[in-house]
């Protein structure tokens, strides 16, 4: 996933929790609601991070797999050469 791709989804991920948190705007929210809405935002992020950095070691094995695959082929036609 590059680095654009996960701009845009934190992006818009931030712009839908802001959203979300204006909806539940009262005009004197109690600290218990304050606290819950702030711990909700948190957790959400924290779940975005974890989403993004999973897609990023996929995207990295795949990436690297046919690598490893030719040098190691490369290594053997090395050796029978020799």
């Amino acid at each position: 996933m590059d680095k654009t791709k996960k701009a845009e989804i934190k992006e818009s991920v931030n712009k839908a929790l802001s959203q979300v948190l204006e909806h539940l705007k009262i005009s004197q929210p109690s600290k218990k609601t304050t606290k819950a809405i702030t711990k909700a935002s948190k957790v959400l992020k924290k779940e975005l991070k974890d989403i993004l950095k999973k897609n990023d070691r996929k995207a990295a094995k795949l990436v690297k797999a046919p690598k490893v695959k030719k040098e190691k082929g490369l290594t053997k036609v090395m050796k029978h050469a020799v």
